[in-house]
């Protein structure tokens, strides 16, 4: 009898404590809530406001108002129609913590401890937000989704975002989405990042034609190396791609198909200065019954100021916090010429960037290549000031390719060519047989010429060509070339 005395008075303590907890954690998370709307109400052409807030003993609900400023689409008699506001309003059920009792997305049911979980779904959207009215409209479903955010005691952040999948005939086009989820988190005080994403699958069939997209998936494992600049290892993988198509003059149906395309970066820091690496691959590429790959495309970049960088990325984040709508000829036009500016600083260092390899194989022969260029870091260096780049570039490059490709190239460039002038009348009324066959002998003429020019040299069944560039001298294959 006294252990299970004892017992009940350890339990009633128990949840004594945790109620009391859970009351106090509650405080602070509304507390949290207000002054982070407060902070973050406003930021560029979205605005973040509370319509409410209920505070419960183990929960709370609250609604925002989340307002986009997005361009109107102009008419034939107003090219510049202004922007509208899109309003959506957003419901948040707030699970207190110390110990958040509910599902994730999973359907699981979970107690980790947690200052306080947060679930935000899509209530309604008021007047203008047509074209998304329309889009819920064709796949209701689509107000399902849900997003998860849970905050630690510590002030990370996991957040998670499940878009459902759905089926149906949208504008006269038959649409399989097979929707959407992503997991990440920001670690404490925003100095890590890493996460994952997948979009299984997209269909859409209709009378232009055929895409069938097995979907993409991706992760990133990044760190704040200096301030708002994240480095890391980062990865998407495309799954396979096929559309069918009419051919605009027969109306007959076309194929494309693509396999393995992945996009891997990897980027870091020495000191103060970045490194970054980044391979675009494909295995391989189908058209009209022709394979194309597999491909390789390595790009490398050395020594960038960091700091130069941090500092960039802050630029454009004020360019976003001040912008009026999310127009994106406005906010080209904002961003570019920061980006002119950091050519310039990053030139100041000894910035070194190159295609550490190119590969790609064709029906008509392979392609390998590599550059690197290296500047010798000075003040006054810009894009502005061609002659002075020059001065300071030191660059080399190799290409080889199988000279049966080579002569497709000629002959292809050859051939629209002589199409655009008999088109344009300048030229006699060929036919395209007639222009095939002047195609494939001016093809042969032009590698020829590059040949006993020495701009490329023959070795065995391929072609190359070697080129150095330091001081102002461009050397091809052993001979000093005039820039001009």
């Amino acid at each position: 009898m006294k252990k299970f005395i004892v017992f009940v008075v350890v339990a009633l303590l128990s949840a004594a404590v945790w109620a009391g907890a859970t009351h106090v954690v509650g405080g602070q998370v509304e507390s949290r809530y207000t002054s982070l709307l407060e902070e973050y109400g406003q930021w560029g052409p979205f605005s973040q406001a509370s319509q409410s807030f209920h505070r419960g003993f183990l929960s709370s609900r609250a609604e925002t108002v989340l307002e986009m400023r997005v361009p109107k689409t102009p008419s034939p008699d107003d090219l510049d129609p202004g922007v509208e506001p899109v309003r959506m309003v957003l419901e948040h059920t707030l699970r207190n913590g110390p110990f958040p009792l509910g599902r994730g997305p999973d359907g699981k049911l979970s107690l980790a401890p947690a200052m306080v979980v947060i679930e935000t779904r899509l209530v309604r959207i008021t007047p203008g937000g047509d074209e998304l009215e329309k889009l819920l409209a064709n796949a209701p479903v689509l107000r399902n989704s849900l997003a998860l955010s849970t905050v630690g005691f510590n002030g990370s952040l996991t957040s998670q975002l499940l878009i459902p999948p759905f089926e149906n005939v949208i504008e006269g086009a038959q649409v399989t989405w097979g929707g959407f989820t992503s997991e990440f988190k920001l670690g404490a005080g925003q100095k890590t990042l890493d996460g994952t994403f997948a979009m299984p699958k997209l269909a859409v069939s209709g009378p232009d034609g055929e895409i069938v997209w097995s979907g993409f998936g991706g992760q990133c494992d990044l760190v704040e190396a200096l301030p708002r600049l994240y480095l890391g290892r980062s990865e998407v993988r495309f799954g396979e791609v096929e559309m069918t198509f009419p051919d605009e003059e027969s109306g007959e149906g076309k194929t494309l198909k693509m396999n393995g395309f992945e996009v891997l970066q990897e980027s870091g820091l020495n000191g103060l200065l970045v490194y970054f690496n980044q391979r675009l691959k494909v295995d391989d590429v189908m058209v009209e019954g022709k394979t194309y790959g597999p491909g390789v495309f390595d790009i490398e970049a050395r020594n960038l100021d960091g700091e130069v960088l941090s500092e960039f990325q802050g630029k454009v984040q004020d360019v976003y916090l001040n912008a009026g709508s999310i127009d994106p000829e406005e906010l080209a036009l904002r961003v570019l010429p920061l980006y002119s500016q950091l050519v310039g600083d990053l030139l100041e260092g000894n910035p070194e960037i190159g295609i550490s390899r190119l590969h790609f194989a064709t029906p008509m022969g392979e392609v390998e290549g590599s550059f690197l260029m290296k500047f010798a870091g000075q003040a006054g260096l810009t894009p502005e000031n061609p002659f002075a780049l020059l001065q300071a570039l030191d660059a080399w490059a190799d290409l080889s390719l199988d000279e049966s490709l080579a002569h497709a190239i000629m002959a292809g460039r050859v051939t629209d060519q002589l199409e655009e002038a008999r088109d344009l009348g300048q030229a006699p009324a060929y036919s395209d047989e007639e222009i095939a066959q002047m195609a494939e002998k001016q093809a042969k003429d032009r590698v020829e010429a590059l040949l006993a020019g020495n701009f490329m040299v023959r070795e065995g069944k391929r072609i190359k060509a070697s080129a150095t560039f330091n001081g102002g001298e461009l050397v091809v294959n052993g001979v000093t070339r005039p820039l001009f």
